[in-house]
């Protein structure tokens, strides 16, 4: 299942479709990545953290792949998806994301159109990835293609969650995701993905679409935090400035 179909899914297809919120800027989750440098006791409120908790739900865990999270369940009856997570999966789902959202619109307005299905493949695409090199084009040997403001990016989320995983706030978080749980599926204790979600029919979806992945590696590879399904790459510099 690709992140496109999850997008042209809970933005486009539902009644009450939903997106992540941006600021003014473009920017999603400023609010929750800044709660990283807030002090110990910061408490914020299930309202202010549930789009969060919903990207998480929604594209998070297709990034790290719904047979992963079924097989960790089945080892940690009594955890959460808020277990699971790790830094490098919320910084790939959101570099992804907006790497290609404006590509994905596209694509939906063109499948959306009356023309036939060979005009829309005929179609000429206009909209470019943010971070990426493209579709088609020739790379170097070796390259993945990511640009290096897309390595700067993925890295400077990379270590904001890493610290945000780490600060008493992601308790918070945790346990706001039973409420989520429970408002969205009627439950607490078990992981959404697996056993109940509102993307219904998304597996029926058909898509051309490539499922966007990014490359990356941890600089701590002992702490695990990199998915499996995530190759290695080496990434050497530094954020040139934080994007928060």
């Amino acid at each position: 299942m690709t992140l496109f179909v999850v997008y042209s899914y809970t933005c486009r297809r539902q009644k009450n479709g939903w997106c992540p919120p941006t600021d003014k800027r473009g920017r999603i989750f400023v609010n929750v990545r800044a709660l990283a440098k807030e002090p110990q006791d910061i408490a914020p409120s299930y309202d202010k953290t549930e789009h969060f908790l919903r990207f998480i739900n929604k594209y998070v865990s297709r990034a790290i792949g719904n047979y992963q999270i079924a097989k960790w369940t089945r080892a940690n009856k009594d955890k959460t998806l808020m277990d699971k997570v790790t830094a490098s999966d919320i910084a790939y789902s959101i570099i992804v994301y907006k790497n290609t959202k404006e590509v994905w619109e596209e694509e939906i307005l063109i499948k959306a159109s009356d023309k036939t299905d060979e005009e829309k493949r005929n179609t000429v695409r206009q909209r470019k990835q943010k971070y990426h090199e493209g579709r088609g084009k020739r790379l170097k040997r070796y390259a993945d293609g990511w640009t290096e403001d897309g390595r700067y990016y993925y890295k400077d989320l990379l270590w904001t969650f890493k610290d945000l995983k780490i600060h008493p706030v992601w308790t918070r978080l945790s346990k706001h995701w039973m409420t989520y749980q429970l408002k969205h599926y009627g439950k607490q204790n078990q992981n959404t993905t697996q056993d109940g979600n509102d993307v219904e029919d998304e597996s029926g979806v058909e898509s051309d679409e490539e499922d966007w992945r990014i490359d990356l590696e941890d600089d701590n590879k002992s702490t695990g935090e990199l998915d499996e399904n995530i190759d290695e790459l080496i990434v050497e510099s530094q954020p040139k400035q934080s994007r928060i």
